[in-house]
């Protein structure tokens, strides 16, 4: 009975997507509107679809899973992923937003040639099939618990839902679903699953190996594991598609740019700084 129910809730919870993806339609009114959700999601809609991007079945159901099987130094998966996402913050934010471009693929092209932008759509494509594959994955592993229906079906039908309300709703879509799910893990995880675990193990805790509790290595991770596991999430955070797309969406860049102003002058685009034009040259003081 309680499998029914909780079916029932996910049921629900699809047929809000939906209905969500519906009333973002309304709002699109051209291609700007649906890739970039007009470029006004406010710091903290773009802080929730950020999150709940990032954090998803690789940060949570895979790391735990390492933590399980490795102790504490698994924890470089998600550390590396956070000051990805710091760097991405103090130095490209700033210059893709700059751009004015929508892609990956077309900010490349704009620094480097079309070449280098066909091998970056590739790239994409590739890391993206795989990492969606993750996320759906890690859905089924949990929906499998919930329910006894068909594994295979209700995958199909959550990937479904998910297509379904992007192609309506383009990006003012997904941040509109992404605030509820971020909403949901704060309260799934924070509020729900961390109190359960600490009742549960707090009293079994002195029982644990010293050896998996050891940080930032131990026997079973050593330096260059736990600096594979750090290189391993740094870099798609720090240049992730899936990423890129949710702070060009962000309304207004004052902000944004101010920690990067050096970044630009010295290093990406110094041509449009040139110094010497915006310095004027002192006048004469002798009367022609």
């Amino acid at each position: 009975m309680d499998s029914w129910l909780l079916l029932g809730v996910l049921i629900g919870y699809l047929v809000v997507l939906i209905g969500i993806g519906i009333f973002a339609n309304r709002r699109v009114k051209d291609t700007a509107g649906f890739y970039l959700a007009d470029r006004k999601v406010g710091t903290g809609a773009l802080t929730a679809t950020l999150s709940a991007t990032v954090i998803g079945g690789s940060a949570t159901i895979a790391t735990a899973a390492l933590i399980y099987r490795v102790g504490l130094p698994g924890l470089w998966l998600d550390i590396g992923g956070a000051i990805g996402l710091i760097v991405l913050g103090l130095t490209l934010a700033g210059l893709v937003r700059k751009t004015g471009l929508i892609t990956l693929p077309e900010i490349t092209g704009k620094l480097f040639d079309s070449r280098t932008r066909s091998a970056a759509a590739v790239l994409i494509i590739l890391t993206q099939i795989a990492w969606v594959a993750l996320l759906i994955q890690a859905t089924g592993a949990i929906l499998s618990v919930i329910s006894d229906v068909n594994y295979e079906l209700m995958l199909v039908c959550v990937t479904g839902v998910f297509i379904i309300y992007t192609l309506l709703g383009g990006q003012i879509a997904v941040v509109y679903t992404d605030v509820i799910q971020f909403l949901v893990m704060v309260i799934g995880v924070c509020c729900i699953a961390v109190p359960l675990l600490l009742i549960e193990t707090l009293p079994s805790f002195s029982l644990i190996q010293t050896e998996v509790l050891s940080f930032p290595i131990n026997s079973s991770v050593p330096v260059l594991t736990a600096g594979s596991f750090f290189v391993i999430m740094f870099f798609p955070h720090l240049v992730g598609p899936d990423i890129y797309s949710k702070f060009i969406n962000r309304k207004g860049d004052k902000a944004l740019l101010r920690p990067v102003d050096v970044y630009d002058k010295v290093v990406a685009f110094p041509d449009q700084y040139d110094m010497s034009k915006k310095v004027p040259k002192p006048k004469s003081s002798r009367n022609c």
